[in-house]
Formats: C-alpha cells, structure tokens, sequence
C-alpha cells in the first residue's frame, strides 16, 4: 500500500489516503516520522479499532 500524508500542521487536519485507491486511511490514532542522518525515513502509523481474528499454538515450556 502507498500512502500519501497531507496535513497544515494540526493533528484535525491530516488526512491519511491509500494513494492506491484514493480513500482515506479511517482509525489512524498517531503518525511518527523520523529520519536519522544517513538512514531511511521511518513512519510509525498507530492504528485503533482494526477488526482482526488471530490464530495461535501453545507449547509447554518445561
């Protein structure tokens, strides 16, 4: 998926769109960007509310 991040400075007014699709990204909680120098960007999105089914084993540990 590619995003697209478009914002004026305030948290109310950044939007979040699959660039893909053109749809909004719903249940964004928090955006990180970060870029050290000699590195690769990084942004960290937090989402809430994403309906998931998980399915998992066990193992004894002894």
């Amino acid at each position: 998926m590619r995003l697209k991040i478009i914002s004026g400075g305030h948290s109310t007014d950044t939007e979040i769109i699959n660039e893909e699709t053109g749809e909004p990204l719903k249940n964004v909680k928090s955006i990180t960007w970060q870029i050290a120098t000699g590195q690769m960007a990084e942004v960290t999105l937090e989402l809430m509310k994403i309906p998931v089914e998980l399915i998992g084993e066990t193992k004894e540990i002894s």
